[in-house]
């Protein structure tokens, strides 16, 4: 391959001489592109915290003394905006109090994994889990047209049916094959 012009990252067009070059250059624009990634999450995860936490304080001095002065907590329209109806109901607050609570935990969590991890773990552990679905896809398209199992079933009963096939006993191997990758 020498004949091989893209577009550079900057948006102009340059001779590659190599595939090692074109990756070389993805891979720097890449990482810049995964670390706008990970602020942009780390946003969207600390603003969705900041919300639950505001439900919690919400809920809270329902349970405790059923008034709430809910400009004290937020500026946020979505707490303002709340249902009264919920709030009234005492009865479901300790059961959603502590769906928050759970959920609070779940969001600090996923915000600590990111915050601890790079642009480069990040794009590695998209790459894995990119692995794992084509290693599925790969297996059903080794299954056949990506059926489930209890159409696997039933064409076995349907081929058994059939006396055209002479290959019949390499058929059942294949079939005996394909339920032991879908039991796995």
């Amino acid at each position: 391959m020498s004949n091989m012009h893209l577009f550079n990252p900057k948006g102009k067009i340059k001779r590659y001489d190599t595939p090692e070059q074109i990756l070389e250059e993805l891979f720097h624009l890449r990482l810049q592109f995964y670390e706008k990634r990970k602020t942009a999450l780390l946003l969207t995860l600390r603003s969705h915290l900041s919300k639950l936490e505001n439900k919690v304080a919400l809920m809270s001095g329902v349970l405790d003394s059923g008034v709430v002065d809910v400009n004290k907590l937020s500026t946020d329209l979505y707490i303002k905006a709340m249902s009264i109806i919920t709030l009234v109901s005492r009865d479901s607050c300790p059961e959603m109090l502590q769906v928050l609570l759970a959920d609070i935990d779940r969001i600090n969590l996923k915000v600590k994994k990111l915050e601890g991890s790079t642009p480069r773990t990040l794009w590695l552990e998209e790459l894995a889990a990119l692995e794992l679905e084509l290693d599925k896809l790969e297996k059903q398209k080794f299954i056949g047209l990506h059926l489930p199992v209890l159409h696997w079933k039933q064409m076995k009963m349907d081929v058994a049916a059939v006396p055209r096939l002479q290959q019949q006993s390499e058929l059942q191997k294949l079939l005996h094959m394909v339920e032991e990758l879908n039991s796995k």
